[in-house]
């Protein structure tokens, strides 16, 4: 190519490649930040309707943790199981009466389609709305079955219910005190506020579309409508092996990411994906490319053109210079090329005085230098080379981080392979950054200190842990050891530098610096609490040292007061003294804390200064940001709430919530522990002053009522056998049913006082034989009526911890009941056993003698209540109601089964 024609090129170029080098860095800078932009806009649409999806399940799961943690469910879920066949029983009103009472409040203040309790079969029971169609997608005996055994919430896929509607159910299992199966709550939960929200198209332009979907078999369920096609959710499915909807296809396999994809129905779009595990949901935002790149295709217009313009100025331009330069350079052109071609003799000098000659005479002073560097090259290159080869070696294939910069400006000279791995950054891109680039700004300056000591000659070495920012923007941790090289004349060089990542190191030892922190701040919490017996005077001391370690700023205790169904604020920190003023009594309902306290849930508010929630209105007015507040639950019943607040983040850590919950339960437990000792306390007192009174009564029936007895006795004798002669048949009569009445009267004082005995006995616990005490009882029944021919059975090995003494008073009235009601029966029949039921041991005296009839049932376990004719069965009314004293004395219960002329069956449980 002539010089010429390079002018030319070189004076287009000048004119031309400027503006082209502009639009090459222009155009792909322009187009990479639309997508960033694009690209950023789409995730955080795609996190806030994660989140806001994530929020909606699981307020809905608080809700059914709240319902399966309520007393009154857990309490009446068995009678309305047991009851499920005999309806017009009741026990069974009673219990959906008050089932009724707390669930159906809130399925209609919550907008839930139906709240259901299921048995342990998966069974429906129990629905607060029996008059909601269920879809035929939902099968409740199924969901029953596979609830989660760890006792968490778990939801079905999405169907259609007979109206239409959207639908999903959640479900919990229920479990009793001894951790057996009592059954399932179930939720159903429209999906109409959820496809709103995900259709809500706001900044996602012309062409910008949400959608949710499912894996199903080997391809994809979309589970809401699609902008294409409405009626897309649950019925449009895509397989994986079709090339298209490649976001909803990582999003369904548990990917989150975003990029350049295609979407379901072919087109480029721009696209991010998250993956919901909760729900087994993929949730996709995206927006067509040719809507993203419109501004990006005006700027190559507009490029395009200027290229044109100055294209056609440049060349004529260049021509006009060339013409008056290359003239005088051809001369020098030939010259050269003898030159290039070996001949270092040649000499092109002329004698021109213009730059054209001054250049021809340094060419040929160059050519004598070059001469000579030729020949120290040979003798040094080949010792450089091999020296540069052994060193490289050893630099790149080192197993830690090295690095070379320049001593005077910090500019990176050479780094090896292993740290470009710790910074993230190729080699290339290294050489043109300082080593203070990859630096931490916090860790900046104390580096800077090492460095300088080493070009002031302090010294020649230097060792730091620091921090690292990797390209990726993630923060590492390493440790630097230094060293510097210096000239002949002691000036720096360059500095070397071994670097180590320890960043899992220095991770292991924050995290064990904060489970310390944690453990001895709930320690102490613990420890404080249960050693005082003013729980609530320290509660603010308690807190202020939580504040500092989840960093937050404001805490609220507030307890019930009964007496003014109110809640009143115990302590607080973090508010000025008349603001606490203001808010010294709250309603429940009212706020966060009131709300905390009616529902009995926890409520975890972020982002408070742009949320609309009006419960947030007070704690927003301090300026809180984040705001947590738990319940103080005691034996299901809500004693008060704790609750902390941050003004400098927007929401807290499951860590920071799990600390919070356990402190508030330390609290409650604090609490309910003095309120129960002062409880026992009051008891104890009342069962000693009921005690003096039994021992009273006890005394007055055992001297007081006797005497007479014995006296009408003895005079009723004393006429029967002196005067005899003188009565009538109808006069002797008479007495003997006065000494009869005076006899039963002993009896009924004998069984009185047997009752009282047995109140106020002192019980000893230890294993009782239950069978061998049955045994016994029965052999001595046989031998006092030989003439009975009673089948006995007895189930062996039936052990209880009780007084023994107690629990043989207790089976001799049940079981000399048993015998003495199969009197009449033609072949009688006694049984004693262990069954097990809803999770426990359950005992049984059973009979087939007179039986009685159920109406009457309650009657039983009251003192001297009989429902059948003395004449018939002997006894005084007292003996069930020793039964239940003892039965109660021992934790437990006592209920009874029978039919008229078919038997009766007593059971009983001990704590």
């Amino acid at each position: 190519m002539s010089i010429k024609l390079k002018i030319v090129l070189l004076l287009i170029a000048f004119a031309v490649v400027p503006v082209l080098l502009m639009g090459l860095i222009v155009f792909p800078r322009e187009r990479d930040s639309i997508i960033a932009l694009r690209l950023a806009q789409l995730n955080n649409i795609a996190d806030l309707k994660k989140d806001r999806i994530e929020t909606f399940f699981h307020e809905r799961t608080a809700d059914i943790m709240s319902v399966r943690n309520m007393m009154s469910v857990e309490d009446n879920l068995p009678l309305i199981v047991r009851y499920s066949d005999r309806r017009s029983s009741p026990w069974y009103a009673a219990a959906k009466k008050e089932l009724d009472s707390r669930l159906k409040p809130l399925q209609k203040n919550y907008g839930y389609l139906d709240v259901m309790l299921l048995d342990p079969r998966g069974n429906v029971v129990y629905e607060s709305d029996p008059v909601y169609a269920h879809g035929p997608a939902v099968s409740l005996p199924e969901l029953g079955a596979n609830a989660k055994v760890d006792g968490g919430v778990s939801f079905s896929d999405i169907y259609l219910d007979k109206k239409g509607r959207f639908v999903i159910t959640g479900i919990a299992p229920l479990t009793g005190p001894s951790g057996t199966l009592l059954g399932s709550v179930v939720f159903e939960i429209d999906m109409g506020p959820v496809y709103d929200f995900i259709r809500n198209t706001t900044g996602l332009g012309n062409t910008g579309e949400a959608l949710i979907a499912r894996k199903q078999d080997d391809g994809v369920l979309f589970l809401s409508p699609l902008q294409d096609n409405p009626a897309a959710a649950l019925r449009k499915q895509i397989s994986f092996q079709e090339q298209k909807a490649f976001p909803v296809q990582k999003a369904v396999m548990g990917e989150n990411g975003s990029g350049i994809s295609v979407d379901y129905t072919g087109r480029e779009v721009l696209a991010a994906w998250r993956s919901i595990p909760l729900l087994r949901w993929g949730l996709v935002t995206k927006i067509d490319t040719s809507e993203a790149f419109e501004p990006v295709a005006r700027l190559k217009v507009l490029l395009i053109t200027v290229e044109l313009i100055l294209l056609v100025l440049g060349i004529s331009a260049a021509v006009a210079v060339a013409k008056g330069v290359t003239s005088p350079i051809v001369a020098l052109q030939k010259g050269a090329e003898i030159i290039g071609r070996g001949n270092l003799d040649h000499r092109v000098a002329t004698k021109a005085n213009d730059e054209v000659g001054r250049l021809s005479r340094a060419f040929d002073a160059m050519t004598d230098n070059l001469r000579r560097a030729i020949n120290d090259y040979k003798e040094t290159s080949d010792a450089l080379r091999l020296s540069e080869r052994e060193f490289r070696t050893l630099f790149e294939l080192s197993a830690v981080g090295e690095v070379q910069a320049d001593a005077a400006t910090g500019r990176i000279l050479r780094a090896n392979r292993r740290y470009c791995e710790i910074t993230g950054y190729p080699e290339q891109e290294l050489r043109s950054m300082t080593f203070a680039d990859v630096v931490h700004p916090e860790d900046r300056e104390r580096d800077m200190d090492g460095f300088r000591n080493v070009l002031r000659g302090k010294t020649d070495t230097w060792e730091i842990e620091k921090r690292y920012v990797r390209k990726d923007g993630r923060t590492i941790w390493v440790n630097l050891s230094g060293t510097v090289l210096r000239d002949e004349e002691g000036r720096p060089l360059h500095t070397t530098a071994v670097i180590q990542d320890i960043t899992g190191r220095r991770e292991a030892e924050e995290a064990l610096r904060k489970a310390k922190e944690r453990f001895e701040i709930l320690s102490e919490t613990a420890g404080r609490l249960l050693a005082s017996d003013r729980p609530h005077e320290i509660v603010r001391s308690l807190c202020r040292n939580v504040m500092v370690h989840l960093d937050c700023h404001v805490f609220f205790n507030y307890l019930a007061d009964e007496k003014v169904g109110r809640l009143h604020l115990n302590a607080f920190e973090g508010i000025p003294d008349e603001a606490a003023d203001r808010i010294e009594w709250l309603e429940y309902g009212s706020a966060v804390c009131g709300c905390a306290a009616r529902d009995s849930v926890r409520i975890i508010c972020d982002n408070i200064q742009e949320t609309p929630d009006p419960r947030t209105d007070l704690v927003k007015s301090f300026g809180i940001t984040a705001y947590a507040c738990h319940p103080l639950l005691s034996g299901g019943r809500v004693i008060g709430t704790l609750s902390f607040g941050s003004r400098s983040r927007n929401g807290f850590s499951d860590e920071d919530l799990s600390i919070m919950k356990t402190v508030a339960d330390q609290v409650a437990i604090a609490m309910e522990r003095i309120r129960l000792l002062e409880s026992e306390r009051l008891r104890t007192v009342e069962l000693e002053a009921l005690n003096r009174d039994l021992e009273a009564f006890a005394y007055s029936v055992s001297h007081d009522l006797r005497t007479p007895l014995r006296s009408i006795d003895g005079f009723s004798l004393a006429l029967l056998e002196d005067y005899a002669d003188r009565l009538d048949a109808n006069g002797r009569d008479y007495l003997e049913r006065v000494r009869a009445a005076t006899h039963r009267m002993g009896f009924l004082i004998d069984d009185i006082l047997k009752l009282s005995r047995v109140t106020r006995a002192e019980m000893k616990r230890e294993s009782v034989d239950l069978s061998g005490i049955a045994r016994d009882i029965l052999r001595r029944l046989a031998e006092a009526y030989p003439e009975r021919s009673v089948t006995v059975k007895i189930q062996q090995g039936i052990l209880a911890n009780g007084d023994g003494r107690l629990l043989t008073v207790m089976l001799e009235n049940l079981l000399g009941n048993a015998w003495k009601f199969t009197r009449k029966s033609e072949h009688a029949r006694v049984e004693f056993g262990l069954l097990q039921a809803d999770g426990g041991r359950v005992y049984f005296v059973r009979d087939n003698g007179e039986g009685f009839d159920m109406a009457y049932a309650g009657k039983l376990f009251q003192p001297f209540q009989r429902l059948h004719d003395a004449a018939d069965f002997p006894g005084t009314g007292i003996g069930l109601a020793t039964v239940k004293k003892i039965i109660e004395r021992h934790g437990g219960r006592v209920w009874i089964e029978g039919e008229v002329g078919r038997g009766t069956n007593v059971f009983f449980t001990l704590g």
